[in-house]
C-alpha cells in the first residue's frame, strides 16, 4: 500500500478534523477552550501543511469523542513521515509565505501523484503528461513553455517513473482521436509518441481509451483525477488542472464529484477498450507504411 506523502496527510488530517469539529458542534473557539488552547491554534491546524504532532492528535480526538481513530491515524501520520520523496532535490526549499503560487501548485501536484492509488487523465488537447515521450514533452515546452519550465523539465522523468514502482497507481487516460494524429515536435516524434502508448496500454494496470474526433464531448481543458488510499477516512480525492498559467487544484467535495461526473460522461463518449487499442496501433502501423 502506499504511504501517502506528509504533505497530502496533513492536508487530509486538517479536513478531517474540521468536519468533525463541524460535527460536533463546536466552533473553533469552543473546541480550543475545552483543549485549553487558542482559537486561532485550533484553526491553524485545521489548516496546516505540517503534520500533526501525536499529542495533539490524540487530545483533539478523544476530546470530540473520535478516540478510536488515534491508533488508525497514527499509524497513516507514521507512514507519512517514513517516505522518502524523490523531488526534495529538485524543488527550491523555500518557505511557504514567500512561495510563488506556481511552486505551490506544482509541489502539490507531484506530492498527490505520488500519493495517488489511481490516477484519470482526460487529455483534449495534447498527450498527458505521465505518458508524454521524453522527445514529445520537450517539443511541447518549446510550443508552449509551461511557468517555471526548468522545474517542470527536471521533475517529470520522476513523476513519470511513478508508474514503474512497485506499487504503481492505476492510470486510466481518455485521449480525443484528433490528438494522436497532431504532430507535435514533428512526425518522428509522434511516433514515438504513439509507440509509446501502444506499449503502455499492454500494462495491466494502464487503460487508455479514445474518444472519436466526431464524439460531442463538450469544450473544456484538460484535467486529472486522483483517488487516495482508504487509509484517509472520507478524502474526497483531489483535481488538478493544466492551464497556461499553472496548476490549479480542487479539494472540496462537490467540486471534486462534478468532476467524478464529468469523467463518467467521457467513459460513454470514449471508443470501448480494445477499439481504442486498435485506433493506436492502426495509426502506429500507418506510420511505419511505406
Amino acid at each position: 500500500m502506499v504511504a501517502p506523502t506528509p504533505v497530502v496527510t496533513a492536508d487530509w488530517f486538517a479536513a478531517r478534523i474540521a468536519t468533525l469539529r463541524e460535527a460536533s458542534g463546536r466552533t473553533p473557539g469552543e473546541l480550543a477552550a475545552a483543549l485549553g488552547r487558542s482559537a486561532s491554534g485550533v484553526r491553524h491546524f485545521e489548516s496546516s501543511t505540517r503534520l500533526v504532532g501525536r499529542r495533539y492528535l490524540t487530545l483533539v480526538l478523544e476530546e470530540l469523542g473520535h478516540g478510536h481513530l488515534v491508533g488508525p491515524y497514527s499509524t497513516v501520520i507514521d507512514r507519512s513521515r517514513a517516505r522518502t520523496l524523490w523531488w526534495q532535490q529538485i524543488l527550491p526549499q523555500v518557505k511557504r509565505s514567500e512561495k510563488p503560487a506556481e511552486l505551490h501548485q506544482l509541489e502539490l501536484l507531484v506530492n498527490f501523484e505520488s500519493s495517488a492509488t489511481a490516477i484519470c487523465c482526460y487529455a483534449p488537447h495534447t498527450v498527458p503528461d505521465l505518458v508524454q515521450t521524453p522527445g514529445y514533452a520537450e517539443a511541447l515546452h518549446r510550443i508552449a513553455e509551461p511557468a517555471l519550465p526548468e522545474l517542470h523539465r527536471a521533475l517529470l522523468p520522476g513523476r513519470r517513473a511513478i508508474l514503474d514502482q512497485d506499487e504503481p497507481p492505476e492510470l486510466t487516460v481518455i485521449i480525443d482521436e484528433s490528438v494522436l494524429c497532431r504532430e507535435i515536435g514533428g512526425p518522428d516524434v509522434l511516433t514515438e509518441q504513439l509507440a509509446r502508448l501502444d506499449a503502455l496500454a499492454e500494462r495491466p494496470g494502464v487503460t487508455i481509451r479514445i474518444v472519436p474526433s466526431d464524439a460531442a464531448t463538450g469544450v473544456e481543458g484538460n484535467f486529472s483525477l486522483l483517488e487516495l488510499t482508504a487509509e484517509l477516512d472520507d478524502d474526497p480525492g483531489a483535481v488538478f488542472v493544466k492551464t497556461a498559467a499553472d496548476w490549479v487544484h480542487f479539494r472540496e467535495p462537490g467540486k471534486v464529484a462534478r468532476y467524478r461526473a464529468r469523467w463518467s460522461a467521457l467513459l460513454r463518449h470514449a471508443l470501448p477498450l480494445e477499439q481504442s487499442r486498435e485506433t493506436i496501433g492502426r495509426l502506429l502501423r500507418r506510420r511505419h507504411a511505406p
